[in-house]
């Protein structure tokens, strides 16, 4: 019998910059796709003829749809959960944060109290704030941990004081009676929360943006988002990341789109130098020669269609093979995916 987990992610958005909705026509479209793939892969006359509830169907199409014509990868800026026996630690507030709620799991289904662990004050991940319904309820508590630049700008925002206290949203820090507490954290932070020890590594982003390392019972995870890794070796952040269970990271672009020589999408070549985002190839790089043990790429590039990032996770496989084997490395067991949203991984 295995250990219990330690550990319990979920992905409640991914997508960076900003939220990344169906159109009605994309949706369409995806449905053909969909109905062409199972008719081409012999599954739709079975599925035809058999007569199931809409549960047994979902399930059924879960089975034989790749993600990409199934859910896709996500619509929401950045939130994370992390949920320990204990403990639940959110990371970051984007538009994601609205779909969360507590997990069935453990005693953390009971409890209240939860924290809220900001990378940055960009507002991607921060916009799901005066939407989300646990902020409102009093009975919660919430704590949020952040470097005082990022509580300053809460402030400004929601504080019915400052000058845009109730100007671009009327909601204030009186209706969102669920945050309680506010702690100020510096770069290179360390502190426990029960049996669990967070760590946190300055990264390169315009609004210097934090990692988070969790460590529990010898497993570990890390959240490494909103980095531009400038030169290789990364060697601050890979020490970080070593040996990580799990690492959820930034990889926004390629290195042909970074350096300005493809655009994204239907967008012209620019250069994305300074933007304060890691491309695929380097962060495979970083985390490969750290030995982290589950590689998950996030933070998606919102021009990107699903069909395109499933396209850009075959090309990040067969960069990671090139590089362990120019490198001389074995094939050591890393798993290598594209953060998807609902998604629990369990460490």
């Amino acid at each position: 019998m295995g250990q219990e987990p330690v550990f319990r992610v979920r992905y409640w958005g991914v997508t960076g910059s900003y939220t990344n909705p169906l159109r009605p026509e994309q949706l369409t479209r995806r449905m053909a796709a969909a109905l062409l793939h199972l008719q081409n892969s012999g599954s739709l006359t079975e599925i035809a003829a058999s007569s199931r509830s809409e549960t047994e169907l979902a399930a059924l199409l879960a089975e034989r749809l790749p993600t990409h014509l199934l859910g896709g990868y996500g619509r929401h800026t950045t939130c994370l959960e992390i949920a320990t026996p204990e403990q639940v630690f959110l990371i970051d507030a984007g538009s994601g944060i609205c779909d969360w709620q507590p997990s069935a799991e453990g005693a953390t289904h009971a409890s209240r109290t939860h924290h809220l662990c900001f990378t940055h004050g960009h507002l991607d991940h921060l916009a799901g704030i005066p939407f989300f319904a646990g902020f409102f309820d009093p009975r919660n508590h919430f704590t949020i941990w952040a470097r005082q630049p990022v509580l300053d700008a809460l402030d400004l925002l929601f504080k019915t004081s400052s000058v845009l206290g109730e100007t671009l949203i009327p909601t204030t820090y009186q209706h969102l009676a669920g945050i309680k507490e506010k702690r100020a954290i510096e770069a290179g932070a360390a502190w426990s929360c029960g049996d669990t020890q967070i760590e946190t590594l300055l990264l390169h982003h315009p609004a210097k943006s934090l990692a988070y390392r969790f460590t529990r019972g010898g497993r570990r995870v890390v959240v490494a988002t909103d980095h531009e890794i400038t030169a290789l070796p990364d060697l601050k952040l890979q020490e970080f990341i070593r040996d990580a269970d799990l690492l959820y990271t930034d990889a926004q672009y390629l290195q042909s789109e970074y350096e300005g020589r493809v655009g994204v999408g239907d967008d012209p070549p620019m250069s994305r130098r300074g933007w304060g985002h890691s491309t695929v190839e380097a962060m495979i790089a970083t985390a490969y020669a750290a030995g982290v043990r589950r590689l998950h790429l996030g933070h998606h590039e919102p021009r990107r269609s699903d069909r395109d990032l499933a396209e850009l996770l075959r090309y990040a496989a067969e960069y990671g093979e090139q590089w362990r084997r120019e490198q001389g490395r074995p094939s050591a067991p890393c798993e290598l995916a594209l953060a998807r949203e609902g998604a629990l991984i369990e460490i």
